[in-house]
């Protein structure tokens, strides 16, 4: 039975584990998915022993020489971004401040050089204090 190999799939990522070490079904099981022995032994196993890609000897699946070129003809494995990497790495929100625009209205920022009253006192924004008479 030939079975339909696409990139990505679990049978691919298979591959890509016993190419690089050789290992029994059930550690490879264990690392790749969380199914049964016998629906992995269906999925991955048999169709890569009864294709030709791997070969089962002592309990440890190894990849023949067509094995090896398939996987070299599928590629790598795109592995996907570990949780950790998200876009909130410092820790904080980015909120954008920077790039707000003050007001650009002619005469919107003239309130500024006007002073504030306090009793008897005008305050200025310099820090400036005048006594009303």
């Amino acid at each position: 039975m030939k079975s339909t190999y696409t990139r990505g799939s679990l049978i691919h990522r298979c591959m890509e584990h016993i190419d690089r070490q050789p290992r029994s079904p059930d550690a490879l099981r264990n690392m790749m998915v969380n199914i049964s022995i016998a629906r992995f032994n269906e999925y991955v196993t048999e169709p890569l022993i009864a294709d030709g890609f791997a070969k089962h000897e002592e309990g440890v699946l190894y990849l023949t020489l067509l094995g090896r070129e398939k996987y070299a003809e599928l590629g790598m494995v795109k592995s996907k971004l570990p949780a950790s990497h998200r876009a909130d790495m410092m820790g904080t929100t980015y909120d954008g401040a920077e790039l707000r625009l003050s007001a650009v209205r002619l005469g919107a920022d003239d309130h500024m050089k006007f002073p504030s009253r306090n009793g008897n006192e005008l305050r200025y924004r310099n820090g400036q204090v005048e006594e009303l008479a």
